[in-house]
């Protein structure tokens, strides 16, 4: 009989069945642990490591992450918290000073991960000639408010707050 694979786990054995039916296989796992694991999982392709596949992500997640620390997107990052919450920043009365704020996963952190490595899961790699930008300028730093955005994007996106707005002059026919 041919053993079945599901991502790196190799089905060896029925290892239970519950009340309701649900079977628990004994899998080995390609890094040499072994996982019992439910069925339903197995198939949906939920369960595809006995959990070294994550840490491996995580792993390679944070080393780029360090890496990333001596460049640009690092900066951004820095900038960012900076004008949000240091009075001393330049730029702080037109952010932090205004209400401007950038959310905790990416000042804080996560699930044991500091909040530079949770920014730079969210927003990846800065890519060139681009800096963050507040898709709506009225709210602060989160994941769905940010991207990276060339000069050009962003000057299109800015709202002339306080500015009296001018209105052409009346034309005659």
């Amino acid at each position: 009989m041919q053993q079945q694979k599901f991502g790196r786990l190799v089905v060896q054995s029925l290892a239970s069945t519950d009340a309701h039916y649900r079977k628990r296989w004994t899998c080995l796992c390609g890094c040499g642990n072994t996982v019992v694991v439910l069925q339903d999982k197995l198939k949906a392709g939920i369960t595809k490591s006995c959990g070294c596949f994550r840490e491996e992500f995580v792993k390679a997640l944070v080393d780029k992450a360090a890496e990333e620390r001596r460049g640009p997107t690092h900066s951004s990052w820095q900038a960012m918290i900076g004008r949000c919450t240091n009075t001393k920043y330049p730029s702080y009365p037109k952010y932090g000073g205004s209400g401007i704020e950038v959310c905790d996963r990416w000042r804080y952190g996560e699930d044991g991960k500091t909040g530079w490595i949770c920014f730079y899961e969210d927003m990846g790699p800065r890519p060139a000639n681009t800096t963050i930008d507040r898709i709506d300028g009225a709210l602060g730093y989160f994941l769905e408010n940010c991207r990276w955005a060339t000069q050009d994007q962003q000057a299109a996106n800015r709202k002339n707050v306080g500015r009296p707005r001018k209105t052409p002059p009346p034309t005659t026919l």
